[in-house]
């Protein structure tokens, strides 16, 4: 059914969008914006865990038919990775209302950089209005879940990244000529990170956190963030999982208020011809075995 709704979306020029879920585990097409061909490809998969609490969102115009060289609305690319007892539910609706802010919104490919910018911190904070919203109504052993989001728009010019905690993006560029198809990423590739984690080891990250009244433990040898034990004993932050070990994420109704930010930071790159993006979890990048999701640019 599904690629039959694909195969009508690209005979009417009609956008393309796959949100991963019970019926999606990977997609892969081509598409058109007024100065690029796109290909892309996305798949997740459970591992060992119970539950596969990752989501990806591709949505594009088509690659063919009578809207596909007038279209002028920005690709979307993100990657969500839900953690908490709620996790998957909260990926999923994260998702959701990403697709809903970017996909609705009046900013389009020629828009200036800025104004792209802008549109994916304000969809973050759309996203983050709903978690909130939905998690009031939950019991405290579950309502305190949340997603990283990385999340990527396609301009004329340029890619642009908004990130909020460990979901990584990368641009991978060939220094030299290749064949048009496109083939496996080379170790001669200059890779420019689009994102940085939002780790606990940054002291501005920890500062805001201490600040905002939030504590940092070393367990295990992970850093976390968990609330103020004056307001929570031990023995509940423990029962109802109220640790995180990162700073800036979706959703988290209880660590929000203890310095957990869900505001992303964003980066913009110029892009050329054969550019290859790659978004991953932390989970896929286990499995990678190029040096792809280094933090500093390198070849």
């Amino acid at each position: 059914q599904q690629q039959q709704q694909q195969q009508a979306a690209e005979a009417t020029g009609a956008a393309r969008t796959f949100v991963s879920g019970e019926r999606c585990q990977r997609c892969k097409g081509a598409a058109r914006t007024a100065r690029w061909e796109l290909r892309y490809a996305a798949r997740t998969h459970i591992g060992g865990r119970p539950e596969n609490q990752d989501r990806f969102v591709v949505a594009v115009a088509a690659a063919t038919g009578a809207g596909a060289a007038t279209d002028a609305r920005l690709p979307l690319f993100a990657v969500l990775d839900g953690h908490g007892k709620r996790g998957a539910e909260a990926a999923v609706d994260a998702a959701e209302e990403l697709l809903a802010a970017v996909s609705g919104s009046a900013t389009v490919c020629d828009s200036p950089i800025a104004e792209v910018e802008q549109l994916l911190v304000s969809a973050y904070d759309s996203v983050q209005s709903k978690l909130l919203f939905k998690a009031k109504a939950y019991p405290l052993n579950t309502c305190d879940c949340g997603t990283t989001a990385a999340t990527v728009v396609v301009t004329e010019d340029c890619v642009t990244c908004a990130w909020a905690g460990d979901t990584r993006a990368v641009l991978c560029h060939a220094p030299y000529s290749s064949p048009s198809k496109l083939r496996a990423l080379a170790a001669r590739d200059i890779v420019t990170p689009l994102s940085a984690d939002h780790s606990l080891h940054c002291r501005a990250e920890t500062d805001r956190i201490k600040r905002c009244g939030g504590v940092v433990v070393d367990k295990n040898s992970t850093l976390r963030v968990i609330p103020n034990m004056d307001d929570y004993p031990e023995e509940k932050i423990a029962e109802n999982a109220l640790a995180l070990n990162m700073s800036r994420a979706l959703g988290h109704i209880i660590l929000s208020k203890y310095g957990v930010l869900s505001v992303p930071d964003t980066k913009s790159v110029r892009i050329r011809d054969r550019d290859r993006l790659v978004i991953a979890s932390d989970g896929a990048r286990r499995y990678l075995t190029l040096r792809l999701f280094d933090t500093t640019p390198r070849r």
